[in-house]
């Protein structure tokens, strides 16, 4: 990747990212922001639908958002953890995808997955801009925002999606 993004979603499984926070994915790239997701797994382990046609609707999902990129860490539906393989795996995606904002999930979701996303997220971005862990060029993003999927809270920032309603 040779422009850095200006905002990465970091999600647990293919859906998550286009289910809370397609619709300010949408007012990004309207904006013309460079916008990226990375799925942590397959979402290999949910009840409806096989690894093959979770990637085909996040590929579908891709083109409709008109992401600027997208990957997957592949770490294990339903098996996420915090642990230092995941740790570094994500933080050197970071370090070369150099996002200027992270938009994770909240380390206290209910689905022990996003959960599990969310700590490693945060943990994440701080150990990007870590030369010796990363080994290589460091980039710790600017702002790290977290999302909610499960439950309904009074949150820090809303964005009026409103004008991409309908296309989310």
């Amino acid at each position: 990747m040779k422009d850095p993004l200006d905002l990465l979603v970091v999600a647990a499984h293919p859906d998550d990212a286009e289910i809370s926070v397609g619709g300010t994915i949408l007012v990004a790239r309207a904006h013309g922001l460079r916008v990226g997701v990375l799925d942590l797994t397959a979402g290999e382990a949910g009840t409806r639908g096989s690894r093959e046609e979770r990637a085909a609707e996040a590929e579908f999902a891709s083109r409709r958002l008109d992401l600027s990129w997208r990957g997957n860490l592949d770490l294990g539906d339903a098996q996420l953890a915090n642990d230092l393989p995941s740790r570094k795996a994500l933080a050197m995606a970071l370090a070369e995808l150099r996002p200027t904002t992270v938009l994770g999930h909240t380390p206290d979701d209910l689905h022990p997955d996003h959960a599990a996303a969310g700590a490693l997220c945060r943990d994440s971005c701080y150990l990007a801009g870590l030369t010796k862990f990363v080994d290589g060029p460091a980039h710790r993003p600017s702002r790290l925002l977290q999302f909610l999927s499960h439950e309904v809270r009074d949150p820090d920032l809303v964005v009026d999606v409103t004008a991409v309603w309908a296309r989310k």
